[in-house]
C-alpha cells in the first residue's frame, strides 16, 4: 500500500501532523509537518512504495543510517524516524531559507547567475561537509543545487543522503552499473557513468558542476536525454567559465575547470582544497574536522592563514638550485673538499602531461688528509709550469687548443639537440598513445551503448510479449469465469423478522424470465488493468477485487470490454444480483441465518483475493462481504406486488450497491442488504461483478427486449462536408447549438474564479491525412475519408495551469503561469486529471480522438495549416524558445486557439497506421505501445505544426512516446461528449 498519496491531515507517531506537501523526488515525497510536542515545523520524508517493497525500503533506511552517522554543522540534522503501515519515515529539521536552486533561478525557472563573491556564502561550508563525510568513508553521489539548503540565517546545509554510499573501512571506491543512474546524470562524474570505482573526487566533480551552473547559469555537460548527457560528460569539453562570465580571474577559472576534468587524479586532493582555490580563501588555522565544528568562513584580509601544500600533480615543474650540464648536473658552487656532503636537486623540463618528477640526488664527498692535499697542489703547479714553458711561443699549438674548445662546444650543442629531439619524440609518442587510448575509449563507449540498446530492446520485446500474453489470459479468464444462472422465481427483500433489516427491503415476488451469466468472482485488478490500462485500487494485488471505481467507471470498463470481445457484458440488475446471491435460499444469508468470518470477508481491515471462501449454491464466490458491488439500477422503493424482470426506477440520484464489504458488520452483507451512492462515487470498499445475456430458451416465456436506440447521423444540412468556409462553420455551429438549446461556447466553473471554456464542434466529413505533394509530409499520413457522425465539444484553449491546479492541487510545469498551458504531463496524468474533473463536474470529459482533433484543427480547410499552405510566426508560437499564454494568436474557423504550435497535445488513440478506405468515427487500435501527439510545439520546425502531423519531434526525429512520457513541450486539450 502506498501511503504517501493520502498523508495530508494525518498524524504520524501521535506527534507529527502532516500539513502540506513540499516536494517530490525519485524515492518519495517530502511534507511540511507540525511537531505537536514542541509546536515547531519539521520536515517529514516518506518513500513512495508498497509496504512489501523490500528493496526501496532498504534504500530509504540507508538514508536514515547515513544521517545518523554523519553529524556535522552543515549537514541537515535528523531529529526522529518511525514507521507507518510498514513504511519508514524520516523527520528532519525544517530549513526555511530555500535551496541553492531557488537562489540561482527566478520564479519562472529562468537562471539568475550568482556573482563570484556569492560563493563565499556557502561553498566552503558545503566543501567542509563533503570532506567530513569522506573522512568517514562515505560518498554523497547526488550533488545538485536542490540538495543544498539554507536556514533562515543563510547558513548552508548538505541534504538528501538517499543514495550516499558507505565503504566501512574498504578502499574509497563504489561500483555502480553502467546505465543505472544512481544520481543525477548531468552532475555525475565520468567514473560514475562508466560504473567504475568512485571516491571523494566524484563528489568534487559534482560540486564543481553546480558551482559552474551557479556562476554561468547553464550546465557544463547538458543533453536532451540520459544518453546525450552521458556522451557529453565522457567526450564533451566545457567552455572555460571566464569566457562565459567576464570578470572572473583566470586563476579561479582554471581552478573551477580543474574540478570537472575527466580523470579523477587530475582534480584536487579534496573538496575544500577545490573550494579554497575557486574562492581564493584559505582554511582557518586550527579548524576541526569533528561533527561539532563551527561553519568554515573565508580567510579575512590581514588574518593569518596556513599556506596550502601544492598537490603532487604529474607534469608540475619542479624548481631546483641546479643547472643542466653536458654530462649531468653542473653545480653552481662546487663543494669544498673535507666538508659535509650536501644535497642538490636535479632540474628537468617536463616532456608532457605525465612527465615524471625527478627526485633529489645526493652527492657525497670523503675527507682527505691536509698534507696529501698540499702535496698534490704543489705537484699540480709544477706540472703546469713545465707545460707552459715548453709551449711558450708556439702559435700553432695555441690554435689547436681553440680547435679543441670549439669541438667541445659543438659536442655540447649536439648533445643538447639530441636531448631535445628525444624529448620531442617522447612527447609525440605520448600524444599518439593518448589519441589511441581516446579512440579505443570511444569505440568501447560505442560498443557499450550498442549493447545497452540491444539489451533494452530485448527487454522491451520480452515485456511486450509478457503483457500481451497476460492480456490474452485475462480476457480468457473473464470469459471462463462466467456462471450460467437459470431463469426462475423468488421472494426478493426480507421478512419483518429478519435481524438488521431496513424498511426499504419490502418483500415481494419476482420472476426472472431469462437465464443470464454472472461473474464467478468480483472483477479483479488484473482484469481491470488489461482493459483500462491502469489500476485505481488503493490496496493492490492482481487477484484482489478492483476497488475505488465509480458506477460510471464500471460503464467505461464494460464499454471497452465489449469493444474488445463483442461479448454483451453489463452490470447485473438488482433483482438478478439478489436471485444469484440467494441461490435458492430464503434465509438472511445463502449459508443460513448466521454468517461468520470463516464464511466471508467481513469486519476486517482489507480486501482479500477473490475465491478465498466457499462458493454459494450457484458456484458464485464472495457474494457476501469483501466489497460492495454496483448494480445497474437506480436506488428506489420496491413495488408492492409481484413483478417480472424488474429494472428499478427510470431516473434517480443514487445507484444500487449490494453485498456489504470487508469493513462492515454481518447485517450489511445479508442477501437482501441494499445501499445507494452517487454514480461518481469511488471508495476503497466498492467494486463490481459482471453479468451477460444468455441466448438459451427457457420454460418461462421470455419478454422481448426493447431495441437499443441507434445513433442517428445528423441531417444532411447539419453535416459539414469539407472544404467549407468560416461563415458556414459558424452558421452550422449556431444551428446545432440552438436545436440542443445550448450555447456554441460553454463555460464551466472549476471554483476560485477558474473557468473551462468548451466550443461545440458539429458532425462532419473531411479528408484526413495529407496529399503526397505537401511539404514536410510523412509516409504515415495516408489521405482517406473520415466521417465524424456525432457532435462533440472541444476546449477552446489548451488546458491551462490554473485549471490543472484547481483540479489536481499541484503544478508540474517547468515555466509557470496561470494562463500558460500545463506541461510536463504524461498521457496517464491526463487520464487522472479527467477522472477527477468528471467527479467534480459529473460530466464526461475525455481526450479527443486523433480524427476529432484533426477535424477540429482543419475547421473546413484542406491546406497544410488551418490558415493556408504556409504558417508564419505571426500565426502561431512556432520556432521559438518557450511557451506562451494561451490565446496569443488568432483562432481557427471553429473558434479554437493554438491548434498549431505552443505545445504538443495528447490524443486518446494508440499510434498506428491509417486504414486504406473511408471510415466513420475511427478510434485507433485497441492495443499499442505509444499514444498519439498532435499540433507541434514552440521549439519545432513549422512543418511539425501541420494539421496532419501525427508524430512528436522534427521530421528527422519522428517518434511517438509512451503514455508515461513527460516533457516541457507536451500538454493537452479536452473533448466532451454532450
Amino acid at each position: 500500500m502506498s501511503v504517501t498519496n493520502n498523508l495530508i491531515g494525518k498524524t504520524l507517531s501521535n506527534r507529527y501532523e502532516i500539513l502540506r506537501q513540499l516536494g517530490e523526488g525519485g524515492m518519495g515525497k517530502v511534507y511540511l509537518a507540525k511537531d505537536k510536542r514542541f509546536g515547531e515545523p519539521v520536515v517529514v520524508k516518506v518513500p513512495t512504495m508498497e509496504a512489501g517493497d523490500k528493496d526501496l525500503k532498504d534504500r530509504f533506511i540507508q538514508e536514515i543510517k547515513s544521517l545518523r552517522k554523519l553529524q556535522h554543522a552543515h549537514i541537515v540534522p535528523i531529529s526522529d524516524c518511525g514507521e507507518i503501515e510498514g513504511i519508514p519515515f524520516l523527520v528532519l529539521r525544517y530549513l526555511s531559507g530555500g535551496s541553492l536552486r531557488d537562489r540561482i533561478t527566478d520564479a519562472q525557472g529562468f537562471y539568475k547567475p550568482m556573482p563570484l563573491e556569492g560563493l563565499n556564502q556557502w561553498l566552503l561550508q558545503i566543501a567542509s561537509a563533503l570532506d567530513f563525510i569522506h573522512t568517514k568513508n562515505w560518498v554523497h553521489r547526488d550533488l545538485k543545487p536542490d540538495n543544498i539548503l539554507f536556514d533562515e540565517a543563510g547558513n548552508p546545509y548538505l541534504a538528501d543522503f538517499g543514495i550516499a554510499k558507505a565503504l566501512e573501512g574498504a578502499p574509497m571506491g563504489v561500483k555502480t552499473t553502467m546505465g543505472a543512474f544512481i544520481g543525477t546524470p548531468q552532475y555525475m562524474a565520468p567514473e560514475m557513468h562508466l560504473g567504475k570505482s568512485i571516491g571523494p573526487r566524484a563528489d568534487q566533480f559534482g560540486l564543481a558542476v553546480l558551482v559552474y551552473e551557479a556562476l554561468a547559469g547553464k550546465i557544463p555537460f547538458a543533453g536532451a536525454t540520459p544518453t546525450a548527457i552521458f556522451v557529453e560528460v565522457m567526450q564533451g569539453k566545457a567552455k572555460p567559465i571566464h569566457e562565459l562570465v567576464p570578470g572572473i580571474p583566470l586563476e579561479k577559472s582554471n581552478a573551477l575547470m580543474k574540478g570537472i576534468t575527466k580523470e579523477p587524479k587530475n582534480r584536487y586532493g579534496s573538496c575544500l582544497e577545490f573550494a579554497n582555490a575557486v574562492t581564493g580563501s584559505m582554511l582557518a588555522k586550527g579548524t576541526s574536522q569533528a561533527g561539532s565544528e563551527k561553519p568554515l568562513r573565508p580567510a579575512i584580509a590581514g588574518t593569518r592563514a596556513e599556506t596550502q601544500k601544492k598537490p603532487d600533480i604529474p607534469g608540475t615543474r619542479i624548481e631546483t638550485p641546479s643547472k643542466p650540464g653536458i654530462l649531468g648536473t653542473m653545480i653552481e658552487k662546487p663543494p669544498k673538499i673535507g666538508i659535509k656532503p650536501i644535497n642538490v636537486e636535479t632540474r628537468i623540463e617536463p616532456s608532457g602531461v605525465n612527465a615524471p618528477v625527478v627526485k633529489k640526488t645526493e652527492i657525497k664527498h670523503s675527507r682527505v688528509p691536509v698534507g696529501l692535499v698540499v702535496g698534490a697542489i704543489m705537484l699540480f703547479v709544477v706540472v703546469i709550469a713545465i707545460v707552459a714553458l715548453s709551449t711558450k711561443g708556439t702559435k700553432p699549438e695555441i690554435q689547436d687548443e681553440k680547435v679543441v674548445k670549439n669541438t667541445e662546444e659543438e659536442g655540447h650543442q649536439a648533445r643538447l639537440k639530441q636531448e631535445e629531439d628525444a624529448r620531442a619524440k617522447k612527447t609525440k609518442l605520448a600524444r599518439l598513445k593518448q589519441e589511441e587510448e581516446m579512440k579505443a575509449q570511444q569505440m568501447e563507449l560505442a560498443r557499450l551503448k550498442q549493447e545497452e540498446e540491444a539489451k533494452a530492446k530485448q527487454i522491451e520485446l520480452a515485456r511486450l510479449k509478457q503483457e500481451e500474453e497476460a492480456k490474452i489470459e485475462a480476457f480468457a479468464s473473464i470469459e471462463k469465469e462466467m456462471v450460467l444462472i437459470p431463469a426462475g422465481k423468488f421472494k426478493m427483500g426480507s421478512p419483518v423478522s429478519e435481524e438488521g433489516r431496513d424498511d426499504y427491503e419490502t418483500q415481494h415476488e419476482v420472476t426472472l424470465t431469462k437465464p443470464f451469466y454472472m461473474g464467478k468472482y468480483e472483477v479483479t485488478q488484473d482484469q481491470w488493468e488489461v482493459v483500462m490500462g491502469n489500476n485505481p485500487s488503493d490496496t493492490k494485488g492482481t487477484r484482489l477485487p478492483v476497488t475505488d471505481v465509480s458506477w460510471n467507471d464500471c460503464q467505461e470498463f464494460i464499454k471497452k470490454l465489449n469493444q474488445k470481445t463483442n461479448g454483451g457484458y453489463r452490470l447485473p440488475t438488482e433483482a438478478e444480483w439478489e436471485y444469484a446471491c440467494r441461490a435458492g435460499t430464503s434465509t438472511a444469508y445463502s449459508y443460513g441465518f448466521r454468517l461468520t468470518k470463516s464464511d466471508a470477508n467481513i469486519s476486517g481491515s482489507s480486501t482479500k483475493a477473490v475465491g478465498s471462501y466457499k462458493a454459494n449454491g450457484f458456484g458464485l464466490y464472495d457474494m457476501h462481504g469483501n466489497v460492495w458491488e454496483w448494480c445497474e439500477d437506480w436506488f428506489g422503493n420496491y413495488p408492492l406486488g409481484s413483478v417480472t424482470d424488474p429494472k428499478g426506477p427510470v431516473v434517480g440520484e443514487n445507484r444500487v450497491g449490494r453485498g456489504g464489504a470487508f469493513k462492515l458488520e454481518n447485517s450489511n452483507a445479508r442477501s437482501s442488504g441494499r445501499a445507494g451512492d452517487s454514480p461518481t462515487s469511488n471508495k476503497d470498499r466498492v467494486g463490481f461483478r459482471l453479468a451477460r445475456k444468455a441466448d438459451i430458451k427457457t420454460a418461462v416465456a421470455p419478454i422481448e427486449p426493447k431495441p437499443d436506440p441507434t445513433v442517428a447521423i445528423p441531417a444532411p444540412q447539419n453535416l459539414l462536408v469539407a472544404p467549407f468556409s468560416e461563415a458556414k462553420a459558424k452558421e452550422v455551429q449556431k444551428t446545432v447549438a440552438k436545436s440542443l438549446q445550448k450555447e456554441v461556447a460553454e463555460k464551466v466553473d472549476l471554483g476560485k474564479g477558474v473557468k473551462l471554456e468548451m466550443v461545440l464542434i458539429p458532425a462532419g466529413k473531411f479528408k484526413m491525412g495529407s496529399p503526397a505533394s505537401e511539404e514536410g509530409r510523412a509516409d504515415d499520413e495516408v489521405l482517406h475519408d473520415v466521417t465524424i457522425s456525432k457532435l462533440y465539444y472541444m476546449s477552446k484553449y489548451e488546458v491551462m495551469q490554473d485549471q490543472w491546479q484547481a483540479v489536481m492541487g499541484d503544478n508540474p510545469s517547468f515555466i509557470k503561469g496561470g494562463n500558460f498551458p500545463i506541461t510536463r504531463v504524461s498521457w496517464e496524468d491526463c487520464q487522472e486529471f479527467i477522472k477527477k474533473l468528471n467527479a467534480i463536474t459529473n460530466a464526461s470529459y475525455r481526450l479527443p480522438t486523433e480524427a476529432e482533433w484533426e477535424y477540429a484543427c482543419r475547421a473546413g480547410t484542406s491546406t497544410a495549416y488551418s490558415f493556408g499552405d504556409s504558417l508564419t510566426k505571426g500565426d502561431a508560437n512556432i520556432g521559438g524558445s518557450r511557451i506562451k499564454v494561451v490565446g496569443s494568436y488568432k483562432p481557427n474557423a471553429f473558434g479554437l486557439y493554438d491548434m498549431h504550435g505552443n505545445v504538443w497535445e495528447w490524443c486518446e488513440n494508440w499510434k498506428a497506421g491509417y486504414p486504406a478506405g473511408a471510415v466513420t468515427d475511427p478510434n485507433g487500435p485497441e492495443l499499442g505501445t505509444n499514444r498519439v501527439l498532435r499540433g507541434g510545439s514552440f521549439g519545432d520546425y513549422v512543418s511539425s505544426a501541420r494539421s496532419s502531423i501525427r508524430n512528436f519531434g522534427s521530421p528527422s526525429n519522428r517518434s511517438n512516446f509512451s503514455p508515461t512520457y513527460r516533457f516541457d513541450a507536451v500538454g493537452f486539450r479536452l473533448a466532451r461528449t454532450p
